[in-house]
C-alpha cells in the first residue's frame, strides 16, 4: 500500500534539498509543529546561514533560493498531477517564505526592480534544481512524512552537497 505524502512534507523537504544542493549545511528539517516549542517555528529547515553575513549578496541569494524552494516545489508537485492542486495546502500563500526571502535580500538589494528581477531569477533556479533533483526531494519528503523530523545527518546522507 502506497502511503500518502502530505504537501507540507514536500514543501519542507524541498527547502532542505535546495539548501543542501547550494552547499548550505542543514541541521534539521521538520513537518509543521514538530520543532520544540522554544524554537517558535511551525515547521521548516534549520540551516547554517549566518545572519550576520547576510550583507554578502551571494550568501543572501543562496538562502533566498532555499526559501523559495518550498513554493516552487509545491507548484511542480501540483503540476505532476492536477488533482493535487485542489488538495494543496498552499501554506498560507507562502507568506512566511516570502517574508524570509524579503528579509534576506533587504540588506543587499535596495532597488525594487532589481529585487523583483532577482527573486524571479532565484525562483527559476530553485525550480530548475528541484526539477533536476526531484528524486532526492521525493525520497526526503517520503522519509519526512514517516518521521516528521529529520536530522542534518539524515539529510546529508540522502542529498549530495556541492561543498
Amino acid at each position: 500500500m502506497k502511503r500518502r505524502i502530505p504537501s507540507a512534507a514536500y514543501h519542507e523537504a524541498r527547502h532542505a534539498v535546495v539548501a543542501a544542493l547550494l552547499g548550505m549545511r542543514v541541521f534539521a528539517v521538520s513537518m509543521p509543529r514538530d520543532f520544540p516549542a522554544i524554537w517558535h517555528l511551525r515547521g521548516g529547515v534549520i540551516a547554517d546561514f549566518d545572519h550576520l553575513a547576510r550583507h554578502n549578496r551571494d550568501k543572501a541569494e543562496k538562502s533566498a533560493t532555499a526559501g523559495l524552494a518550498g513554493e516552487q516545489a509545491e507548484r511542480l508537485w501540483c503540476r505532476q498531477k492536477p488533482w493535487r492542486h485542489a488538495k494543496s495546502s498552499r501554506h498560507a500563500s507562502f507568506s512566511g517564505d516570502h517574508a524570509y526571502v524579503e528579509e534576506m535580500l533587504r540588506p543587499v538589494i535596495e532597488d525594487s526592480e532589481d529585487k523583483q528581477r532577482t527573486i524571479k531569477r532565484l525562483k527559476e533556479l530553485a525550480r530548475a534544481l528541484l526539477a533536476t533533483h526531484w528524486s532526492y526531494a521525493e525520497g526526503l519528503a517520503t522519509r519526512l512524512a514517516e518521521r516528521k523530523t529529520l536530522s542534518g545527518t539524515e539529510v546529508k546522507r540522502m542529498v549530495p552537497s556541492k561543498r
